[in-house]
């Protein structure tokens, strides 16, 4: 199937799994919610490596593949890989996103040379995914500008991101003592702390790269922190390729669950008295810091004493309703139905047509 970037294809067609029960009316959709797997690498341009993909040595195939120099046949297409799977990649260019796992809905958003983006939907759940490549051998700016374009005209709160950035930095991994690669880190994470995308990577983590005694750190993932599940996150071994394997899932249930209070504005007042009253000294802290750590420390000593302060002065709101004994399905459908026409008696507007309207 074409798409509707000139000179692209998007192979396989794009049609969501659904499963039929016995009442042909309902229909069970796939959910995301069920940690899509991901696997994530360059293959260094390796037919060998690209086709192990097809079957891994465990034979675990993840759900969605972001691949940086994948193995190109002389079309300028992914070769080694089955027909079924859906690729988002434009001939000759250096990265590509993978959909294996039939029950998601693919949706092609962009793809360049160096950045390819899809949208996975599944049921009512949706997810950008994107993939990129940015060469050591060209400038970083324009790949961070391309990339914040196209973040620009989407949902953040649903955006993951894999790929090799050729960036070290220590947040993610040690750092060779070079002026220029530490400054590619920090682009990357002044880019990703200005859209608020959190990075999965452990620097204490085996190496992403390793081609004989020199190793590095420069794959990586990053995500909306909504979706965020970094304790997923791992390096695994790929001796096909000098660049490693890395997996990880998604899933909202791998975050905290946030506590909501309630905004009464007594309380409200009472707790903001005595959070002044109590820790005033902050911004003093803050000021007289005498470097970033400090500043740190004094942040979270800050979100520390706000977290005590809300749950001793604030009241914490009840997600949902109270269950009760006597609640059922029944109830619950003939409540639907009540509402269903209620609804309709609304819009009907004359006396005679809410009479037609109510009756059951």
């Amino acid at each position: 199937m074409r798409s509707g970037v000139p000179g692209s294809t998007l192979s396989t067609r794009c049609i969501p799994a659904v499963a039929v029960c016995c009442n042909r009316r309902k229909r069970v959709k796939p959910e995301l919610r069920n940690m899509p797997r991901f696997s994530q690498c360059n293959l260094g341009r390796g037919k060998a490596a690209t086709a192990e993909l097809a079957a891994p040595a465990d034979g675990d195939i993840s759900d969605i593949l972001l691949l940086q120099e994948p193995y190109l046949d002389q079309a300028g297409c992914i070769g080694g890989l089955p027909l079924t799977w859906r690729k988002i990649h434009k001939p000759h260019s250096q990265t590509a996103v993978v959909v294996t796992n039939a029950k998601f809905s693919v949706t092609q958003v962009h793809i360049s040379n160096s950045v390819a983006a899809t949208t996975i939907t599944a049921g009512r759940e949706v997810l950008t995914v994107i993939s990129t490549y940015f060469s050591p051998a060209l400038s970083l700016r324009v790949g961070l500008e391309e990339l914040g374009t196209l973040l620009d005209g989407l949902d953040m709160s649903r955006v993951l991101i894999g790929g090799d950035f050729n960036a070290h930095h220590p947040n993610w991994g040690p750092v060779r003592n070079t002026h220029r690669a530490l400054d590619r880190g920090v682009s990357v994470l002044s880019f990703a702390t200005s859209r608020a995308l959190l990075i999965w990577n452990d620097p204490n983590s085996k190496p992403t790269f390793r081609r004989g005694a020199w190793e590095s750190w420069i794959d990586l993932t990053m995500s909306s922190p909504e979706i965020a599940a970094p304790q997923t996150w791992k390096v695994a071994e790929n001796p096909l390729s000098d660049h490693s394997m890395i997996l990880y899932q998604t899933g909202e249930e791998a975050l905290p669950k946030s506590i909501q209070y309630s905004k009464n504005p007594h309380r409200l007042k009472k707790a903001a008295r005595f959070f002044f009253n109590n820790y005033n000294n902050v911004s003093e802290m803050i000021e007289r810091a005498p470097d970033k750590a400090a500043v740190d420390s004094a942040v979270e000593y800050l979100t520390e004493k706000l977290k005590e302060t809300c749950a001793m002065k604030l009241k914490v709101t009840p997600k949902g309703r109270a269950p009760v004994h006597w609640w059922s399905p029944q109830l619950a459908s003939f409540r639907n139905r009540c509402k269903a026409l209620r609804r309709r008696a609304v819009r009907a507007g004359s006396a005679g047509r809410k009479k037609e309207a109510y009756h059951l």
